[in-house]
Parts: structure tokens; sequence; C-alpha cells
């Protein structure tokens, strides 16, 4: 049987979450609560399981978003980018090229090893 309070928390709480924009937490505080009371977590390892779900879900989004905002073609990845379209770039008038352009793209990612 639920008690007064239970019941005014379980009215007030996901308002409250809302209000402070925490879509994450409105959604799992019940099921983190009780499996934290299941497992015997304290009080701030609840919240911080909460916190990680909410950081989580706002990067998902914030991705999403950019990408959206990027207008990036779907299939354009840097896999599959041809490095060997890039222009050579020369060092002088009378020298062969720089290791530039897809070489030197190459020595940067061979280093960076």
């Amino acid at each position: 049987m639920k008690t007064a309070q239970t019941a005014r928390t379980e009215a007030t709480l996901p308002m409250l979450l809302r209000s402070f924009k925490l879509p994450a937490f409105v959604r799992e505080y019940a099921s983190l609560g009780e499996r934290a009371a299941a497992e015997g977590l304290s009080h701030p390892e609840y919240l911080q399981a909460l916190a990680e779900v909410e950081a989580a879900e706002r990067s998902a989004r914030r991705i999403a978003r950019l990408l959206e905002e990027s207008k990036l073609p779907r299939e354009k990845t840097l896999g599959s980018f041809d490095l060997e379209r890039l222009p050579a770039k020369r060092c002088g008038p009378a020298s062969p090229p720089c290791a530039t352009g897809a070489s030197a793209v190459r020595l940067r990612w061979q280093a960076n090893r």
C-alpha cells in the first residue's frame, strides 16, 4: 500500500524532472530506483546511474542534431574518401612535389600510429 508521501512523490516528481528538461530521468527513475533498491545502491550511486543515462542520451541527440545540421550525405565517410584525388602541391618552382595530398595524409597517419 502506498503512503501519502509516496503518492505525492509519484505525482510531482515527473513534472519537476520535465521542468528541468531531464527526459531520461523521467523515463528511467522508477526502473532504476527499483534496481537500486534490489542491488542496495546508495543514493549517490542511484543518482549517478540516472545522470549517466541522461548524459548518454544527450550526447546521442547532440550527434544526431549536428549530423542533420551538417547536411552531409550519409554515405560519405572518411573511409570512402579518395585520397588520390587531392592535388599535388609543389614546394618550389623547380622542385619535385612535396609530401601533400594523399601521401602526406598517409605519412601523418602512419606517424601517429
